[in-house]
């Protein structure tokens, strides 16, 4: 019978033991206390229940420490497994804008993003005890982050990584567009991808999506964020990519009838105040190019004059 108990009493701990290791607990120092004081109590406790068979009766010993020792073991084996597995992943959080729409976002931190329209934005419910990472999947934000020294921020787009202690910029990973821009308006970001560039107020990185390098320059970051206020900047863009803004702003589809038309490039920026047709007589005036609209399909198309 003794030879039973013993057999149960190891199952036990060895049940216990699996159970912690595939479902690991995060460390609550305010209900646990100190990990490093835990960790201390548990060897001693070890140490005195060797000690104790020594001068039990050996039948009482033997259980006395099997059972002392299944108790330290299960809380140490789930404090070291803790420390090996620091990470927690909690549910993740997706906000998605429409064409035409635009939308403020809280974080668990208090920092706050604005989305522009069709973009795409992952977090998790809460924020970790080392990082604060978020994912831009598709579009472009603006960034006002809560400083925080023991955590940073980070914001991942594409192959490109942004980290940040508090500041205020600007990611832009549109995937009609074959770049990531990063704009910083205050504070200092570092941005990295095939090498790291620390961006300052009124510089941009941008990342090629095809030579995968970083470039740096100087801009306005004020004319850059201007689509917070409803304007449309346009920086040496193609056609092809200035469509795919104006259907994210206006709601509509844009389709040119001769594909070489899209190569056409514009800078230029427009107001808040004018409209879809205001734009379009601007940019085909321009290049000699004309265009119809049938419910919400844009046809755009070489002059016939």
């Amino acid at each position: 019978m003794k030879g039973t108990n013993d057999d149960s009493t190891a199952r036990g701990v060895s049940e216990a033991i699996d159970q912690l290791r595939d479902n690991p607990v995060p460390w609550n120092e305010a209900s646990m206390g100190s990990e490093k004081a835990t960790e201390e109590k548990i060897l001693s406790r070890l140490l005195l229940s060797i000690n104790e068979t020594g001068s039990r009766p050996k039948r009482m010993g033997r259980r006395v420490f099997l059972w002392s020792a299944a108790a330290a073991v299960v809380v140490l084996v789930a404090t070291v497994w803790y420390q090996q597995t620091r990470t927690v992943y909690y549910p993740q959080v997706l906000v998605a804008t429409k064409a035409a729409q635009r939308e403020k976002v809280v974080l668990p931190d208090g920092s706050e993003v604005l989305l522009n329209a069709g973009s795409r934005l992952q977090y998790p419910e809460q924020f970790g005890r080392d990082k604060r990472e978020v994912t831009l999947l598709e579009g472009e934000a603006y960034f006002s982050v809560k400083a925080d020294a023991k955590r940073p921020f980070i914001v991942q787009a594409d192959s490109t990584r942004t980290t940040v202690l508090g500041t205020t910029f600007n990611v832009r990973a549109y995937h009609f567009i074959g770049e990531v821009t990063v704009t910083v308006s205050s504070g200092k970001v570092a941005v990295s991808a095939t090498q790291e560039l620390i961006v300052t107020p009124d510089q941009q990185v941008t990342y090629s999506k095809t030579k995968r390098d970083l470039q740096m320059k100087a801009v306005d970051a004020d004319e850059v964020l201007g689509w917070i206020d409803g304007k449309l900047v346009f920086a040496n863009e193609t056609f092809g990519q200035v469509a795919g803004l104006l259907e994210n702003k206006y709601n509509v589809k844009i389709v040119f009838d001769d594909p070489s038309l899209t190569r056409y490039h514009f800078t230029a920026t427009f107001e808040a105040t004018e409209t879809l047709n205001d734009v379009l007589d601007a940019l085909t005036l321009t290049k000699g190019l004309e265009y119809t609209a049938t419910n919400n399909t844009i046809h755009i198309f070489q002059s016939k004059i």
